[in-house]
């Protein structure tokens, strides 16, 4: 699995999937081949399928993230992290064995869906959805609730 580590606050060196936003009229495919392509120096050619969807939505401190993950098929490219936003510090292929380690102090939105796929693996296309609901004022004073 690909992850890359964050360098900014609030999630200054946490791990997480390669991802960001999409500009608008951009395809979500699209989004993430150029999303990985900036974040790791990977093409990704061919995509499998949609494995999971994760909402986070914290009213108090006025977001809301959505997130489709996708599992790419073929890839090519060597692994760098040249970032041009300056998020991504680092960039790693990691075994199943050892994510949770890597994810250990990473959101629970980030980390437990992640997780979970890695356990069950179930087949792409039978899309897992994830929502989170996120009380609290700041990211320093926060607790989340997972509701489906």
């Amino acid at each position: 699995v690909v992850l890359v580590k964050r360098g900014h606050a609030p999630m200054a060196g946490t791990w997480s999937l390669p991802g960001g936003a999409i500009e608008l009229g951009e395809p979500a495919r699209a989004a993430l081949a150029r999303e990985i392509l900036e974040e790791t120096g990977l093409i990704v050619s061919s995509w499998a399928g949609h494995v999971y969807s994760v909402r986070a939505d914290a009213p108090e401190m006025e977001w809301s993230m959505r997130c489709e993950v996708h599992l790419a098929d073929e890839y090519s490219g060597d692994m760098t992290f040249t970032d041009p936003d300056g998020i991504v510090v680092d960039a790693a292929y990691v075994a199943p064995h050892a994510i949770a380690e890597h994810m250990a102090m990473s959101r629970v939105w980030v980390r437990e869906p992640l997780e979970a796929w890695v356990a069950e693996r179930w087949p792409v296309g039978e899309v897992r959805a994830f929502h989170y609901l996120v009380h609290g004022t700041g990211p320093d004073d926060f607790s989340v609730e997972r509701i489906a």
